[in-house]
């Protein structure tokens, strides 16, 4: 099994039931994007699911192997009955004019904090707005500009009460209907509601605007020895990566 989402406990089935499971994953700890959503504030409970994954592997003798970066060869190449994919999502790229290399939001959450003050983050989902929250509690200027009417789309609208309650008193500025034109010489560019161009003044820019699938072993589709579940198939929610992942143990 290649990589460690949310889909987990696949890995867990299959090893009840009297497989032999091994897991590869390329960074060098287990967690996959749980250990991203960690880190915005008020999120921390969530490393108490990554501990309680590791327990699990322990308990029911998953091999788990780290630094593995595997290759479409390799998965090839090796003598698995069945292999599962599960390397989940890689963050949207957005072509924007600019002299200023931008940040994922992922570096910000990983722990890569700009060195610049004022700080533009493009995309107003969850993802964005947490990191919002994140620098500016780190003391950076934070501006959020979204193209859609408003911020927080499709988060439950407790939970983005709250959120937009906090940004609000860590003084982040929200700009919406906002079409990036160009990021040169430390100004950024875009035209909000009306049409009319407006200027920000911004050191560092963070992309926030979604996540697509890892391609990275696409070509192996349709080859019943692989199945792929969670993100790296299609961009879900994670209780629809736990029951994916599960359906599929089910059937190995």
């Amino acid at each position: 099994m290649v990589g460690l989402q949310v889909c987990h406990p696949q890995y867990i089935y299959l090893s009840k039931k009297g497989h032999k499971v091994d897991l590869f994953e390329k960074s060098d700890s287990l967690g996959g994007q749980l250990k991203v959503a960690k880190v915005p504030p008020h999120k921390s409970e969530i490393g108490r699911v990554i501990e309680y994954l590791k327990n699990d592997l322990r308990k029911y003798h998953v091999n788990v192997h780290l630094n593995r970066n595997i290759s479409v060869q390799d998965l090839k190449n090796m003598p698995y009955d069945k292999i599962v994919i599960a390397t989940g999502s890689v963050p949207a790229d957005l072509a924007i004019k600019s002299d200023i290399k931008p940040y994922q939001a992922i570096e910000i959450l990983t722990g890569k904090i700009p060195a610049g003050k004022k700080i533009a983050i493009i995309g107003g989902g969850l993802t964005g707005l947490e990191t919002a929250a994140y620098l500016a509690m780190q003391g950076k200027d934070v501006t959020v500009f979204e193209v859609k009417d408003e911020v927080g789309e499709g988060i439950f609208s407790m939970v983005r009460k709250l959120l937009l309650k906090n940004l609000n008193k860590l003084n982040v500025n929200i700009v919406t209907k906002a079409i990036i034109k160009e990021i040169s010489n430390g100004k950024l560019i875009c035209s909000i509601k009306d049409g009319a161009n407006k200027v920000f003044n911004v050191d560092d820019v963070v992309l926030a605007t979604g996540v697509v699938p890892d391609k990275t072993f696409t070509e192996l589709q349709g080859d019943d020895r692989y199945c792929f579940v969670g993100d790296c198939k299609e961009i879900a929610t994670a209780v629809e990566a736990i029951r994916d992942g599960a359906e599929i143990s089910l059937k190995i």
